[in-house]
């Protein structure tokens, strides 16, 4: 298999991206850090595009890695800065949080 077969594309931002063994990682944490699961695709250098374990997709394109041997980054202990603050800049906005209880809701 080439480097640069297309194994996935991925949408975002209005733009379509190419999965290739070359540029797609997956990346597990354990224990508490497993929230920071997630695929990289990288687009320009060491920028790219999260895919976090929760995002739909994810699982397809984390399968197409592993069964296409893309680099795995696997049992990691701690998070990488880059990873968090992306983290807390893209997932957290995604996450569906109200600013108050519904009139109805009990204790």
């Amino acid at each position: 298999m080439s480097e640069r077969e297309v194994l996935a594309t991925v949408n975002a931002g209005g733009e379509r991206f190419e999965a290739t063994k070359e540029n797609l990682s997956v990346f597990r944490h354990i224990g508490k850090y497993a929230l920071y699961n997630h695929c990289f695709l990288e687009i320009n250098g060491n920028q790219g595009i999260y895919i976090w374990a929760e995002m739909e997709g994810h699982d397809d394109l984390a399968s197409v890695a592993v069964e296409n041997e893309c680099a795995l980054h696997l049992n990691i202990q701690e998070v990488a800065d880059v990873d968090r603050k992306a983290f807390e800049k893209q997932a957290i906005k995604a996450f569906s949080i109200p600013d108050s209880l519904p009139d109805d809701f009990e204790a």
